[in-house]
């Protein structure tokens, strides 16, 4: 994945985990980011959906780590930059479960 903010651009070898699936009503996951010349980010999501009257309600918890250059560039435009890609991964997701596909167009495999 690449991600450029103000003079910081980098290409980032990412890792992800899902664990604690109780489907469809929680989910965890875990991820690591390394971009060695500006530094490294981690962090863990909590996702939960719950049925309401009014259909359904979707909340999630966050919690990240960074380093490096990007630790330096300042909390509140890593946060704008966290939330971005959040709104990112939530579109596909929500896309996923809408057309009750992948976002990328790949196939699911059972599991």
């Amino acid at each position: 994945m690449a991600i450029a903010t103000g003079p910081v651009d980098a290409k980032v070898k990412c890792r992800l985990r899902f664990f604690d699936l109780e489907a469809p009503a929680t989910c965890t996951i875990s991820g690591e980011g390394d971009a060695s010349r500006v530094g490294f980010a981690t962090g863990t999501a909590k996702f939960k959906l719950e049925q309401t009257l009014e259909g359904a309600a979707f909340s999630y918890f966050a919690i990240a780590r960074i380093g490096g250059t990007l630790a330096r560039l300042g909390e509140r435009r890593m946060i704008d930059v966290f939330k971005a890609l959040s709104l990112q991964f939530l579109g596909k997701l929500r896309k996923c479960v809408e057309d009750g596909a992948p976002a990328d167009g790949s196939t699911r495999e059972p599991v």
